[in-house]
């Protein structure tokens, strides 16, 4: 027993008690880590080149956040197949403003959501305003609408843009298109693989693991 031990002893024991323990929690959250970077990959329907570009650019939001990619990232596929889980897990990661309509939110009347957010979502975009977004993507200024006032601030977002099916409009060099799986992405294994993830420690182990990928400052 701890208890009948000499005092210095016991918190020896102790202290190896409790690193074996952070050292068993830290490994199970690098697993979880590790696992949700495979349903990325799954959800990038098995395409390796696809999973490491969309993992580099998410890592570069993390590593850079004050430098603006040359593309933004077009999620192409049927809904209910991995890419809402993919942007809640984005928008726990990094300052995420998530609209149906970008007319309104991102470069409409009243943007003043723009000025706190890095990563623009937009959802359901079959009808964009293409020049508009190529804008977003490529300026370093954005002009913030608010009710009693306009001003131009810089600009370092990113843009992540979810289809149905990839329009000739989006085929531009300024898009990086990941044509996503049809697996089912909602088994209960993921679900759970994904809820564990979305709390802080596991959550932590997965931004170590994107701080800690080599990504070029220009991407």
């Amino acid at each position: 027993m701890i208890a009948e031990l000499p005092h210095d002893v016991q918190g020896h024991v102790w202290e190896m008690y409790t690193e074996d323990l952070h050292r068993r929690i830290d490994d199970r959250n690098r697993r979880a880590a590790t696992r949700v970077i495979d349903y990325i990959g799954v959800l990038c329907n098995h395409d390796a080149a696809a999973r490491d570009y969309l993992l580099d650019w998410t890592a570069h939001m993390l590593q850079h956040p004050d430098v603006k990619p040359s593309k933004g990232i077009v999620l192409v596929g049927r809904e209910d197949f991995g890419k809402t889980m993919l942007v809640h897990l984005l928008c726990r990661l990094i300052p995420t403003l998530c609209t149906n309509d970008p007319r309104r939110d991102v470069y409409g009347r009243y943007n003043t959501l723009m000025e706190s957010t890095q990563l623009v979502v937009i959802e359901n975009a079959e009808r964009l305003h293409i020049p508009a977004v190529k804008s977003i993507i490529t300026n370093p200024l954005v002009t913030i609408r608010g009710r009693q006032a306009t001003r131009v601030v810089p600009s370092a977002h990113r843009t992540l843009l979810i289809v149905s099916e990839l329009q000739a409009s989006l085929g531009d060099r300024r898009f990086y298109p990941i044509h996503c799986t049809e697996e089912c992405m909602n088994d209960p294994e993921t679900i759970e693989t994904l809820r564990r993830i979305f709390t802080s420690p596991c959550l932590d182990a997965l931004r170590e693991m994107l701080l800690a990928r080599t990504v070029s400052r220009v991407m």
